[in-house]
C-alpha cells in the first residue's frame, strides 16, 4: 500500500440512519441522523464534558450529549427552534402525552367536550341517507363567498351508495346556512371538472406530515436499534350521548347545532370576533402596517380561524406543564398551512411565501377547507411518533427560563 493510499484510507464510514421526524421541522431545521451525532461526540468528548452548541436548531446535539451523559449549553435565535426543543428534550412517557390530549378533547366549551364542540362547527348530512355526519373537508372556489361541495364519510349508507368510505356531494342550504350564508346567494354547488394545470403550483410543497417513514417501520424496534417506546395507546373515545348513543357511526350532535338550521342572511363582517382580535394580536406588527396580518389572517375561512383559536385558547388554559404545551403547540403549528386556503384542490399544499410585504397566493382555483379537529389529532400523533422514535433516555434538562 502506498503513503498516498495510506492517506486516503478511512478508520471507518458511519452511514446515517434516519429516524421518523416531523417535516415541518426539517424543512426550516434539517437534523443530523441521532447516530452521527453520538459518533462525534464520543470522538471528541467524553462523559461528563460539556458541549456547546451555539446553533441548537431543535436541541439535537443537547438530546444526544444529555443522553451520551455529557452536559449542553445549548442556544438557537428561534422562538420556534425552541419551542421544537422544549417539547423534545422534556417530553413525558407515551401514556401522559395520551392523558394530555384526552385532558385537552374532553375539556368543556359552550358546555359540551371540546373534541364534540369543534367537530360540530363541520356538522352536515349524508347526500343519501340525510343522516347526520360529519364533514372532513369543505371544497371552495379562490376568492369565493361560499364552499361548492363537501367530502365526508357515512357509516350508515349501505355499500351500493358508498357505504363508509369517502365521497363528495354538493353543500346544500344546511351547510350554507351554518356559515350565515343565503343558498340563493351562494355560488353553483357543481365545480367545474378538475383542470391538471390546478395541480402544479408556482409555489413549493408544504412541509407536512412525517419524513424518514420506511415501510414497514415499527415504532417499537427502531432502525438500527435495540428496544424503543412501547406502541401508541389509542386515545379512549368521549362515552355516547345524545344521539350518539342511538347507534354506531352518529357523530355527537346535541347542543352547540340544531338539527334543523334557520337560514340566515349573508354575514357582513364575519371576521369581527372576539377570536379574530385574540389572533391578531399574536402576530408583530412593525412600523404599525396590519396588512401582511390581515392578509395572514384571510388565509383561513372563518370556521377554521376560529377552530384554531378555539384549540389554542384551550391549550393554554389547560395545559400548566411547559413540555406537555410545547408538545401540543408543536402540533397546533403543523395544522396551520394544510389548515388554511394553501391546501388545494386538486393538488396539495403549497408553502407560504410572503413577497414585498403581501403574501402570495396559491394558484390553484379551489382550495380544502379540512376539519382542524381531525387534522389537528392527525398532527398530534405524528408529533408523538417523532417524539417515541427518539427512545427513552430521559436526563435532566433546563432551560433559560428555568435558570435564576
Amino acid at each position: 500500500m502506498t503513503e498516498a493510499t495510506e492517506r486516503r484510507s478511512l478508520d471507518h464510514v458511519v452511514l446515517p440512519r434516519r429516524l421518523p421526524g416531523l417535516a415541518l421541522l426539517e424543512r426550516y431545521f434539517p437534523s443530523p441522523a441521532d447516530n452521527l451525532l453520538d459518533a462525534e461526540l464520543t470522538a471528541f468528548a467524553s462523559p461528563g464534558d460539556t458541549v456547546l452548541d451555539p446553533w441548537a436548531g431543535t436541541g439535537w446535539t443537547a438530546r444526544r450529549a444529555i443522553a451520551n451523559g455529557m452536559r449542553a449549553i445549548a442556544a438557537d435565535p428561534s422562538p420556534f427552534a425552541q419551542l421544537a426543543a422544549q417539547a423534545f428534550l422534556l417530553a413525558p412517557e407515551a401514556a401522559a402525552l395520551d392523558s394530555a390530549f384526552n385532558q385537552l378533547a374532553t375539556s368543556r366549551r359552550v358546555d359540551v367536550p371540546l373534541r364534540q364542540h369543534i367537530e360540530e362547527l363541520y356538522a352536515t348530512h349524508c347526500a343519501a341517507c340525510r343522516r347526520p355526519v360529519v364533514g372532513e373537508q369543505f371544497i371552495w372556489p379562490r376568492d369565493g363567498d361560499a364552499p361548492g361541495r363537501k367530502v365526508y364519510r357515512c357509516a350508515s349508507c349501505d355499500i351500493s351508495v358508498g357505504g363508509p368510505e369517502e365521497r363528495a356531494a354538493p353543500v346544500d342550504e344546511h351547510d350554507l346556512a351554518k356559515l350565515g350564508i343565503d343558498a340563493d346567494a351562494a355560488i353553483p354547488t357543481e365545480l367545474p371538472a378538475p383542470d391538471p394545470a390546478d395541480a402544479e403550483d408556482d409555489l413549493p410543497p408544504a412541509p407536512v406530515g412525517l419524513t424518514g417513514v420506511p415501510v414497514g417501520y415499527d415504532p417499537v424496534q427502531p432502525l438500527g436499534e435495540e428496544g424503543g417506546p412501547p406502541p401508541p395507546a389509542a386515545i379512549p373515545a368521549d362515552p355516547p350521548s345524545g344521539t350518539a348513543a342511538m347507534g354506531p357511526g352518529l357523530p355527537h350532535f346535541q347542543s352547540t347545532v340544531r338539527p334543523e338550521p334557520s337560514i340566515a342572511g349573508a354575514a357582513t363582517d364575519v371576521r369581527e370576533g372576539p377570536h379574530v382580535q385574540v389572533l391578531r394580536d399574536r402576530f408583530p406588527v412593525l412600523d404599525g402596517r396590519t396588512e401582511l396580518v390581515d392578509e395572514l389572517v384571510a388565509l383561513y375561512t372563518p370556521r377554521n380561524l376560529y377552530a384554531i383559536q378555539t384549540i389554542a385558547a384551550k391549550i393554554d388554559s389547560e395545559l400548566r406543564d411547559p413540555a406537555l404545551s410545547a408538545i401540543f403547540r408543536l402540533a397546533l403549528a403543523a395544522c396551520l398551512l394544510p389548515g388554511s386556503r394553501l391546501n388545494g384542490y386538486p393538488g396539495r399544499v403549497a408553502s407560504l411565501r410572503i413577497s414585498g410585504g403581501q403574501v402570495r397566493q396559491p394558484a390553484s382555483r379551489h382550495q380544502r377547507e379540512v376539519n382542524v379537529w381531525r387534522l389537528f389529532e392527525s398532527s398530534f400523533h405524528d408529533v408523538r411518533l417523532a417524539i417515541a422514535a427518539l427512545g427513552r433516555e430521559r436526563r435532566p434538562a433546563r432551560f433559560a427560563t428555568d435558570v435564576d
